[in-house]
């Protein structure tokens, strides 16, 4: 790390710490329910030097966490909204790989998969009509690719408020009751150091 500096040392202390302190905790997965979810969210402008909101998405198979990701926004997002719908559009993509794959493996979905966002704002960009506005043409592609993947039935946006919107602990730090409620619902449970794998039912 290039100019490190106090601040940064002790982050890094601080994850670590975190790390070490969940060595005994696994995603729990099992069930018997197949159908597909997502949700997905964003912070805005929390990068305090280059002004880019960070994306996260987290997508269940049931209740089983099976596919996560946070990251950067690679343009800088003007408002809330636009970074919440680059957000979803990403998750959307992932969504359908998981659709596809689920289809491969004998799992075929029902209607469109659902994906939980906390930005009735973009929910309605989603599914209104098809405008380009000037402030948000740059990112026209991926507002078009996501309304398509909706209008043909693929994606279905659905609002969750935000207390209950579990991607948040993918786009910033939170109090850690918000964190400790989230990690509950991410599927994460503390199980013996000593290793091992607990079947709990077939998928």
């Amino acid at each position: 790390m290039h100019h490190a500096t106090d601040q940064h040392w002790n982050a890094v202390k601080l994850i670590l710490h975190y790390v070490q302190g969940t060595l005994s905790y696994a995603l729990e997965l099992g069930g018997t329910n197949a159908s597909l979810s997502g949700y997905s969210d964003a912070d805005w402008a929390g990068d305090v030097k280059t002004r880019k909101s960070t994306s996260g998405y987290l997508c269940y198979v049931g209740n089983a966490l099976v596919s996560w990701r946070s990251s950067k926004q690679t343009c800088v997002a003007v408002s809330t909204m636009e970074a919440e719908y680059t957000a979803a559009e990403s998750a959307s993509r992932e969504l359908l790989f998981l659709r596809d794959l689920l289809g491969e493996l004998g799992f075929e979905q029902d209607g469109p998969t659902t994906l939980y966002c906390d930005s009735q704002s973009a929910i309605s960009n989603m599914i209104g009509p098809s405008v380009v506005h000037e402030a948000t043409k740059h990112i026209g592609i991926k507002i078009n690719a996501l309304r398509d993947r909706i209008s043909q039935g693929l994606i279905k946006p659905e609002y969750i408020g935000t207390k209950d919107q579990v991607a948040d602990i993918l786009t910033k730090g939170l109090p850690r009751p918000a964190f400790e409620q989230f990690v509950n619902l991410l599927g994460l449970r503390e199980c013996s150091r000593r290793g091992g794998v607990l079947d709990i039912g077939n998928l």
